[in-house]
């Protein structure tokens, strides 16, 4: 048996709804606010992924960098050995 959600049983209850009516209408807002409370707990969950995947590819960055960094000084290292060849 699922939950409901009292003061909205009270509240059709003072408007004159049936009790049948109350319980389903206070049932089904209670099933709904459940259906968003997991809704938010997942997108917690998913915020917290997307802060681990940030931190990647910032890690993924530096290290790129790094080794364009690498590839210049090799670039240049070839360069001035073709440079030294022609000159000899």
């Amino acid at each position: 048996m699922s939950t409901i959600i009292i003061e909205v049983y009270d509240a059709f209850k003072e408007a004159g709804v049936s009790e049948e009516k109350s319980v389903a209408a206070a049932r089904a807002l209670a099933d709904h606010e459940s259906h968003f409370v997991r809704i938010e707990s997942d997108l917690t969950d998913v915020k917290a992924e997307i802060k681990v995947v940030k931190a990647k590819i910032d890690v993924l960055d530096k290290e790129i960098s790094m080794l364009k960094w690498m590839l210049g000084f090799g670039i240049a290292g070839i360069i001035s050995l073709i440079i030294k060849s022609f000159l000899s």
